[in-house]
Formats: C-alpha cells, structure tokens, sequence
C-alpha cells in the first residue's frame, strides 16, 4: 500500500492492513499531516525511515503518534539506505508489516534522475549540452 496524500488525518484503516504488506507513506510532509492511521505502528515487524533525523523534523506520521505514546523511538528499524548496505535486515518472513516513511531527501532525488538520465543515454534521446 502507498499512500501518497498531503491529507490532515489518516486515509486508511490500519484494522484492514493484512499480515505480509508493507505499507508506504510519502506525503504527510509537515508535522500536522497525517495520512497514515497510527493504529498500524504498534502492529509493524519493522519501521524504516528514508532519512529518521528528516521524518522526526518533518513527519506528522510519526510525531503526532510519538507525542501521544501510539509508539517510541524503540520501535524503529532504521534507515531504508542501511537494509540497501546490508547493515539492517529487511523482510524476514511473508507475514511481517512494513512500514516506510519517507519525507524525500536530496539522494532519492538524484538517484532517480540518474536513472533517467542512463536510460536516456541507452536510448540515445534528449539533447546533450557541451
């Protein structure tokens, strides 16, 4: 599930998410949006964050639920790039929920236009600028 939504309260029900999904949330962007139901947290096998020190800045996803004790800093993962590095596990088995917050940072930006940009290069398109 990717919910991708500058929504002020959640636009799921967390009592529906099935064992095995991982569930992605990528708009609430400011600490008063909240498109994630927090209900889902305490039920998460794993949280990861894009970047944790941008998501406790920006994310109400996880303030809003933080401030009220829905969840602690203890049930945190970690960050998305240390499972990439092989320093944290990700998926174990099929029933586990994931959850991934994620704020946007600079390196997602720049790797997806690197992807585009190699793709544009393989398909000898666009204008190349000396």
């Amino acid at each position: 599930m990717v919910t991708i939504t500058p929504s002020l309260k959640p636009v799921f029900n967390a009592d529906k998410v099935k064992p095995g999904c991982t569930v992605s949330c990528v708009g609430a962007y400011q600490p008063h949006m909240q498109e994630m139901d927090p209900k889902i947290l305490p039920r998460a096998s794993k949280i990861y964050f894009d970047s944790q020190s941008a998501v406790l800045a920006e994310s109400g996803d996880i303030i809003i639920p933080l401030n009220d004790g829905t969840i602690s800093e203890s049930a945190f993962t970690g960050e998305l790039g240390d499972v990439l590095l092989g320093n944290l596990v990700g998926r174990e088995n099929d029933e586990e929920i994931i959850v991934f917050e994620t704020v946007g940072i600079g390196t997602q930006d720049l790797m997806a236009a690197k992807a585009i940009y190699d793709k544009a290069v393989a398909a000898k398109v666009g204008t190349m600028w000396e």
